[in-house]
């Protein structure tokens, strides 16, 4: 049940709010009210929960006294059975024994109480302080702070060792704001929500309109129920290789053409942001070609400098690869223009943050303004770094803590420059989309030199040269979770796709032969086929920190194996299109699967289709929420594979931003 903790109102005020809610938590605590007020209120049908906590401004024996005038209200009420009093685990022993007593005679009920507002302790004490509590009342309730996404794993783990019925457990603080929607889909009988958010009572709180919108079981328009993925797939063109050919087509002044292109939200977001500054693009008519005829790079920038207007915005869709990319690109290309340039995007784009972007174009001599590190991103070049021909060398460094895309973004652009510039990286991170960036730049004509992935040294003024045909690579990312369902269930071949390819996600393949599943190769042909092992998959440890697209689906394929599987890189999932920890642990954790984070590991216990199936037995279609990532959605539609359950999905479009045929590629129950 969702509740509303009710603070800073009056009498009249709490009535009004309780026409519109099933039941409150009423802070005597925080409202100005009458003893008389506090009995009727409690004498109420509506779920009511009397919590009054001692403070500077209230007694121990004064909060003492306000619970038992509710519980006055209470024993008069038709309804004593859903009315509640919480006291905190300090309470004297002596008080909780007056309490109890009353709520006996009333037939009401008591939770005991703990907070921690500022850390969320180990498992270990969690246990213990929550047998303690059941010991003394009928529900614990645990509320601890969560600073990451491993303390909000760990508190909801406990809904595994304890009845949930009994236990209201969840997170404080913005990265735990999940688990107060967790937490009732696990089976608590309440969670918290503030009027709205001028009255919350604990940070992280949902409003009750929010909360009950995101549950809302009509939120939830689209069945899935997969049986299995078609024999043979094609796979779509990798995007990521795309996007960059895209980029690096349209600085080249000529005519370039892309085979073997199929196209995603992602691509269109990039065919619309050069097409807006001058470049011709055009599919064929059957949409397996790109024929791209760019002005070059000059012409950009020139356009730009015509523009009216003295700030140009440019639009990057929801696709945090082209935004990293052209970042420093339209930096660059805007140097001398006297412009401000304004970054721009949509959904989920605009959450993810850009704090290494603001970084290192601070060195170049650029004016960075943003709101906490998000889009839009305001950029302007006063320097005059750009404006004339020099020999010495410039270095740039940076951490690399927001992985390969901005790395790529600047051997993109800093080759238009007129010196020389060496860019140290200190953390070196998913290193196969380096060499896919620094491959494609070579058959434009641009030359990097790579040290170790530790340093780059790139030479300039260069000059884009378009290519007369370059054929686009089949995507390894979209591949991985049809290559997943072959193994969980009747096999599959998938086409279009390069051996030893270096795309980053390749590294499905060490997953599924860890996992022992058999897989053949066709070079010649470029297919890949896997056999299916329902039942008799392994389980793995891999380390997927340079392929976090990948997470989604290495984390299904561990809950089909028999055992624990243990994946790494997790440290790599919160700045997606969604927090992947999060987003993972939270849907299939309500899919029955058990998973603890530990540190930079994601564990996961697999469970064979019969438990799974008996786990769901009186359970109607799950609701799961997408968080509009287009890999959750994957994942959550591969899981349908290993249960006779149907799941029941907030958003499906999010799956045309990267493969708009995936659901199409499966057959269904």
């Amino acid at each position: 049940m969702v509740l509303i903790s009710i603070r800073d109102c009056n009498y009249s005020e709490i009535c009004t709010l309780l026409k519109s809610a099933d039941g409150a938590e009423i802070r005597l605590d925080l409202c100005d009210l009458s003893a008389d007020e506090i009995r009727t209120l409690f004498s109420m049908e509506k779920c009511l929960i009397a919590t009054c906590r001692p403070s500077e401004s209230i007694t121990e024996s004064e909060a003492l006294q306000s619970v038992l005038i509710a519980s006055e209200g209470m024993s008069k009420s038709p309804c004593p059975d859903n009315k509640y009093i919480d006291l905190d685990i300090n309470t004297p022993s002596g008080n909780i024994s007056i309490v109890k007593e009353r709520l006996k005679e009333c037939g009401s009920e008591l939770i005991l109480s703990f907070h921690d507002y500022e850390k969320t302790p180990d498992s270990a004490a969690l246990e213990n302080v929550i047998s303690f509590m059941l010991n003394e009342a009928h529900f614990a309730k645990i509320a601890t702070m969560a600073t990451n996404s491993y303390d909000a794993a760990r508190v909801m783990n406990l809904y595994r060792t304890f009845s949930p019925s009994r236990l209201i457990a969840f997170c404080m603080g913005d990265p735990g704001r999940f688990t107060r929607r967790l937490s009732v889909e696990l089976g608590s009988p309440f969670t918290y929500t503030s009027v709205d958010d001028s009255k919350v009572t604990a940070p992280g709180q949902y409003t009750f309109s929010k909360l009950n919108n995101i549950l809302a079981y009509n939120n939830f328009p689209h069945k899935i129920a997969i049986e299995r993925v078609c024999p043979k797939v094609s796979a779509p063109a990798s995007k990521s290789f795309v996007q960059r050919a895209i980029v690096a087509a349209s600085l080249a002044k000529g005519e370039t053409t892309l085979s073997n292109y199929t196209s995603c939200n992602d691509t269109y977001a990039a065919c619309d942001l050069f097409r807006n500054l001058g470049v011709t693009i055009e599919e064929d008519c059957e949409g397996r070609s790109l024929r791209i005829v760019s002005p070059g790079f000059e012409a950009i920038s020139q356009h730009l400098q015509e523009n009216r207007s003295d700030t140009v915005t440019l639009f990057t869709g929801e696709s945090g690869l082209l935004t990293r990319l052209v970042i420093p690109l339209f930096a660059i290309l805007s140097a001398g223009t006297g412009k401000t340039i304004e970054i721009m995007g949509h959904g989920t784009i605009l959450k993810r943050e850009f704090a290494e972007s603001s970084e290192v174009l601070s060195q170049l001599g650029f004016e960075v303004k943003s709101e906490n590190n998000r889009l839009p991103l305001l950029l302007k070049y006063s320097g005059d770094l750009f404006e004339s021909e020099y020999s010495h060398e410039n270095t740039l460094e940076i951490s690399g803590r927001e992985g390969s895309q901005l790395i790529s973004g600047l051997l993109m652009a800093l080759p238009l420059t007129k010196g020389r510039f060496r860019l140290k990286i200190d953390k070196i991170r998913s290193t196969p989309y380096i060499d896919t960036t620094i491959s494609i730049l070579s058959h434009f004509g641009v030359k990097i030199s790579n040290y170790e992935y530790k340093e780059y040294l790139i030479a300039s003024p260069q000059k884009y040269i378009p290519v007369k045909e370059l054929s686009c690579e089949g995507d390894w990312s979209s591949a991985a979770p049809l290559l997943v369902a072959g193994a969980l269930n009747g096999g599959t071949t998938i086409t279009n796709l390069a051996i030893n390819s270096g795309q980053a996600d390749e590294k499905i393949v060490e997953a599924l032969k860890l996992s022992g599943a058999e897989i053949l190769f066709n070079d010649e042909q470029m297919e890949v086929s896997v056999k299916g092992s329902a039942g008799k998959l392994s389980p793995f440890s891999i380390d997927a920190t340079d392929s976090p697209d990948l997470f989604p689906s290495l984390a299904v394929l561990a809950a089909g194996c028999s055992g624990v599987s243990r994946l790494k890189g997790v440290e790599r999932l919160f700045n997606k299109e969604s927090n992947r920890a999060e987003a993972l642990f939270s849907e299939l954790t309500k899919l029955g699967i058990n998973i603890n984070i530990e540190d930079n590991i994601m564990v996961i216990e697999g469970i064979s289709g019969d438990s799974f199936n008996a786990l769901h037995s009186t359970l109607s279609p799950v609701t799961t929420l997408s968080y509009h990532d287009h890999r959750i959605a994957m994942a959550l539609a591969l899981a349908t594979i290993l249960t006779k359950k149907e799941i029941l999905i907030d958003d499906i479009d999010c799956l045309s931003k990267s493969f708009p045929g995936f659901l199409s590629s499966f057959t269904n129950r």
